[in-house]
């Protein structure tokens, strides 16, 4: 889809040998969107690899089978992250309680300790900030050039 932006917004404006403004702009969002793919293998891989690893670890299912027909129930592990509730209520007993929002802020902080949910975690903060640092950065160069030659004009 970016692609697909920065061409047509390039068909509209009149070839150039340097770099504009919309280039740096459109790129920078590409870097965006390619990062956050990116993270989005790296967890989906070492979560895959994880799982993998803690599956050979297990006895087979067949020996699940067998320990329940006979009558032994062995625990199973859930062998991936699963984060608690996120919803607005907690059922305690048959009466349900409201979460304070202090308590949802502190499901969303609490850091896992799965590596996966780790990085989703990190990438969850710092994606938007350095998104944001690059806005500021960006336009306040691009005002700073438009100053500039505004001051030359004069």
């Amino acid at each position: 889809m970016m692609i697909v932006v920065q061409s047509s917004i390039n068909a509209k404006l009149p070839p150039v040998s340097y770099v504009k403004a919309i280039d740096v702009w459109l790129g920078a969002c590409q870097t965006f969107v390619f990062g956050a793919l990116i993270e989005y293998a790296v967890v989906s891989y070492s979560d895959n690899s994880l799982r993998s690893t803690r599956n050979k670890e297990k006895p087979p299912k067949e020996n699940f089978r067998k320990a329940q027909r006979r009558g032994v129930f062995m625990e199973e592990e859930t062998p991936f992250y699963q984060p608690p509730c996120t919803c607005g209520l907690a059922i305690i007993g048959a009466e349900p309680m409201k979460i304070s929002i202090l308590d949802k802020l502190q499901t969303l902080f609490k850091k896992p300790s799965y590596l996966p949910a780790k990085i989703d975690f990190y990438a969850r903060f710092i994606t938007p900030v350095g998104f944001i640092v690059f806005n500021i950065i960006y336009w306040t160069s691009c005002a700073i050039l438009v100053a500039k030659s505004a001051e030359e004009l004069k």
